[in-house]
């Protein structure tokens, strides 16, 4: 069975989202992932599994993969926004990976006009053999694709692009709703999921 994560305050990351959106992604979208997927893992094989197992031993694209994806990819969004920014975190991130931190609104802007339809949008670290380092990378996953299905990439950050995530707040304006969000995140959060 799986518990999902809880948000206690919606209005966290006002005024980038607004309560009323946020509590709507949640309960509407989330939880009914979340609700969807206990039903079909029930006295089954993945009933004692994490997400990442389910995800990795279930058939891609079958029902009980695309709920565990969206549970998945909709945690990750909803964990990086706690109300605080940390911003002094950015220095792991950097270190590590030597991407310029105020460049990143503007990729993941530009790769939000390449997504054709809904999705996700991630800041990803990928190990290159040749040089043997990191290189960051913005890449979309359509629909509930996750980057967790490619073991070569470290998923950093996400930008939920299902209408449902941002729509109310700022119909058309993806852009805005990128950056606006952007500066929302905690980088501590952000920096735990470096692999130590």
């Amino acid at each position: 069975m799986i518990n999902p994560v809880e948000i206690i305050n919606f209005s966290v990351i006002e005024p980038a989202i607004s309560a009323k959106a946020f509590e709507i992604h949640y309960k509407q979208h989330y939880l009914q992932y979340v609700n969807k997927l206990n039903v079909l893992i029930a006295d089954t094989i993945f009933d004692s599994l994490s997400v990442e197992q389910i995800i990795n031993n279930s058939e891609k694209g079958g029902e009980i993969y695309n709920n565990a994806t969206q549970v998945w990819n909709h945690e990750r969004f909803f964990e990086q926004f706690t109300g605080q920014s940390h911003w002094y975190f950015r220095g792991s991130v950097y270190k590590k990976y030597s991407v310029y931190i105020p460049n990143i609104p503007n990729l993941l802007a530009e790769a939000s006009s390449k997504l054709f339809g809904s999705g996700y949008i991630w800041l990803v670290a990928a190990y290159n053999t040749s040089t043997q380092r990191f290189n960051v990378l913005v890449q979309c996953f359509k629909n509930s694709q996750t980057p967790i299905e490619d073991e070569t990439l470290i998923p950093l950050i996400c930008m939920d692009m299902w209408e449902h995530s941002y729509y109310l707040d700022y119909q058309s304006y993806k852009v805005d709703y990128i950056e606006n969000l952007f500066d929302k995140i905690d980088w501590s959060v952000i920096a735990n999921r470096i692999p130590k």
